[in-house]
């Protein structure tokens, strides 16, 4: 069980030391190289170093080191390193494995003390049985603290090819590991001191050394034997401290929070060498990069994805000429254009892009790398994929613009049914997958060449084979893929599909080109038999000769969606006596080839026209009804009663509201003197009839008079 403990990296250019230290490794490297390879022609880099630099040089001597590094390379490259030193820098080694020894003292060095450091180098012995990395660490760090000195910067390279294993005296790995990096390294850190390690072989503890690296602000590699150890040193080089042209230059980039993938693509002069650094100061180049990290590194581009990248700032260093092209794109996708359906044996075109949002990406060198890669599955059965290729943006098959960023192929299928596109896009640092499903259809028109039966009949029969010809099929088709001759008894047949039928303004036409390029267009006939077949006799053509023939086929589908098919060519010969003109039994039209036939526009012009016409009578029509005056009721007299009348009426008003009435009453005396006179006396309503009387002795009663007519009228 191991403590791990991450400390982040400050965000912020590597220190000074990172830039001498490594500048020196990485000419010791080269150094290396030469004692492998051969000679080599080293020059001294050409950098300036503003303070002196202080190194302790820690190496594993344990009896392992034999097997991983038994030519002592690493002791090889430090014997140079002196001569690359600059003036006021100090040099020390030690080594260890049970427990660390001095080798080499913290001292002044130069390239002409070479001898000097081959006699240090010479006393290291390989010969322990244990890995105390906590001694070796703790050992540098004495020696650069009891040697100290204002002003410069300080750095240990720790090299080891084995894990934590002290000797058992000085306590379990458990216990060393947690000492180094619970007390020890966050020390070494507020001293500013950086610790870079270099992995030797697989059995070296990996994640410890990085660790070690990181809590320092140091950087951790890895080499997998004593060959890649020169490589080791190359690769601290350009991520620490990268080799840049006098004209190259550093862009920023900013990374969205949201953004799950970021991939930077570079656009530079060959040779160039980039170099990527994180919002928090991690540095990655082609040759080192993080386990999140794709690195494609072409001659003239580079193209880097990082997933999961930390929001801020990106730089990217190393950019040559100053004018080259750099960008970054967060979360790419790709889109596919493909026909929902096509027909059999006629090719539909598929295309595929990039986007970055709804931008499409259109970049230099990208379609070198890309691959947009497809196989086709039935979805209604049980199958294999029964085609798959590439998509291609070099302007063929299909591909109209070469290098534009569009992909494209055609796909021709030759069975019906349901479909499904699976597409992969892949490119050395990224991949994308897509499924579109689609149909394919019958053919929409087919074309053949037939001879009628009764004169094949007779044909035969003249030839002494009437007897075989009578068991023969009505009608001898001949394929199309074939060279064909005839005369009169030929017809050419257009079989279309029943989804024909549904089709508005439809037309068949049959198309020839004669051997002298006339086009010519004769329309076909439909069969009174069946309503999906279309003929046309070989006698509509105007003249005996070779002619190249298809049919053709035009119409509107679901009211306005253009349709145009048309059936692969056929070649025909007709042979046969000239005949009269009068003769031909449809209409033939000639005329020379036409250019390619464009979508019909939008009736723009008379659709405003008839839009302004409507307008101008609705408001005309609207005028007049506004002006036009409104039928008036005539009015009525005023009625005025007469004084008489009006008295009458309130005078019987009063005789209605009364409901007692005296036997002394006017009334009465009225009614006597009316009775004289006849008149009936009127019912009083029930509500108003007077108490009885006492019984009187009976009268005769006299005769009833005629009523008489009201006497007044009203005016």
């Amino acid at each position: 069980m191991k403590l791990r403990i991450y400390v982040p990296a400050e965000p912020r250019i590597m220190s000074r030391i990172a830039q001498g230290v490594v500048r020196i490794l990485a000419i010791g490297s080269l150094v290396i190289s030469s004692t492998v390879l051969g000679p080599l022609a080293i020059a001294q880099p050409n950098f300036e170093r503003t303070k002196p630099v202080d190194v302790v040089l820690l190496f594993d001597t344990s009896g392992s080191m034999l097997k991983t590094d038994p030519m002592q390379l690493r002791f090889k490259g430090a014997k140079d390193l002196a001569r690359f030193l600059g003036k006021g820098d100090r040099l020390g080694i030690i080594g260890f494995s049970d427990k660390a020894e001095i080798v080499r003292p913290l001292k002044y060095v130069s390239p002409e003390a070479a001898p000097e450091l081959e006699q240090d180098l010479a006393r290291l012995s390989t010969s322990g049985q244990h890995t105390d990395i906590f001694e070796g660490v703790m050992a540098a760090d004495k020696m650069l603290e009891s040697n100290y000195r204002a002003g410069v910067e300080k750095a240990i390279v720790l090299i080891s090819d084995g894990k934590m294993e002290p000797a058992p005296d000085k306590g379990i790995a458990f216990a060393r590991t947690l000492a180094l990096v619970h007390d020890n390294l966050p020390v070494l850190k507020a001293k500013e001191t950086r610790v870079y390690t270099i992995a030797l072989s697989e059995y070296a503890d990996r994640p410890l050394l990085k660790e070690i690296a990181g809590a320092t602000n140091g950087v951790a590699f890895y080499a997998a034997n004593a060959s890649e150890l020169d490589r080791a040193f190359d690769l601290l080089f350009e991520a620490m401290v990268p080799s840049q042209a006098p004209g190259a230059i550093t862009r920023k980039f900013y990374v969205e929070e949201s953004a799950e993938e970021a991939t930077f693509y570079v656009s530079h002069s060959a040779g160039a060498r980039i170099l990527l650094i994180s919002p928090r100061g991690d540095h990655m180049s082609s040759t080192q990069m993080h386990d999140h990290v794709q690195w494609f590194s072409g001659e003239n581009v580079d193209v880097i994805t990082v997933r999961e990248p930390e929001s801020g700032d990106w730089e990217v260093q190393g950019i040559e000429p100053a004018d080259a092209f750099v960008t970054v794109l967060t979360d790419l996708k790709f889109a596919i254009d493909a026909p929902v359906a096509i027909r059999v044996d006629e090719p539909g075109l598929i295309q595929a892009r990039l986007f970055e949002g709804e931008r499409p990406v259109a970049l230099p060198h990208m379609s070198r790398i890309l691959r947009f890669g497809f196989h086709v599955i039935p979805t209604d059965r049980v199958s294999a994929p029964v085609h798959d290729g590439e998509l291609n943006d070099e302007g063929r098959d299909g591909d109209k613009v070469a290098q534009d960023g569009i992909f494209s192929r055609k796909l021709t299928l030759a069975e019906t049914g349901d479909y499904r596109l699976n597409m992969k896009a892949k490119s050395p640092t990224f991949e994308r997958e897509k499924q579109v499903p689609f149909k394919v259809k019958p053919k929409l028109i087919t074309l053949e060449a037939v001879v009628e039966a009764q004169e094949h009949a007779e044909e035969a029969a003249e030839e002494g084979h009437a007897a075989e010809a009578s068991h023969e099929h009505d009608e001898a088709a001949a394929p199309a893929s074939e060279e064909l001759q005839g005369d009169e008894r030929v017809v050419f047949r257009a079989v279309v599909s029943k989804e024909v039928t549904t089709f508005k303004d439809v037309s068949v036409t049959l198309i020839a080109r004669s051997s002298d390029r006339k086009r010519i267009e004769i329309p076909f006939r439909r069969s009174v038999e069946d309503r999906l077949v279309y003929e046309v006799p070989a006698g509509a053509l105007p003249k005996d000769g070779r002619y190249a023939v298809h049919a053709e086929i035009k119409g509107v589908e679901h009211g306005r969606v253009p349709v145009r098919s048309e059936t692969p060519e056929l070649f025909f010969t007709r042979t046969m006596a000239p005949r009269e003109e009068a003769e031909t039994p449809v209409k033939v039209i000639v005329r020379h080839p036409e250019p390619v036939e464009k979508a019909a526009e939008f009736p723009l012009i008379p659709v405003l026209l008839v839009t302004a016409v409507n307008v101008v009578l609705g408001l005309a029509a609207y005028i007049f009804l506004w002006k036009k005056p409104s039928v008036r009721s005539a009015p009525t007299p005023k009625y005025i009663p007469q004084k008489a009348l009006l008295d009458a009426i309130g005078d019987l008003e009063k005789r209605v509201s009364q409901t007692d009435i005296g036997i002394d009453d006017p009334i009465f005396s009225d009614a006597s003197a009316a009775a004289g006179k006849q008149e009936p006396l009127q019912a009083q309503p029930a509500e108003a009839q007077p108490p009885p009387e006492p019984e009187r002795e009976p009268q005769p009663e006299a005769p009833p008079a005629a009523p008489e007519a009201p006497q007044q009228q009203a005016p």
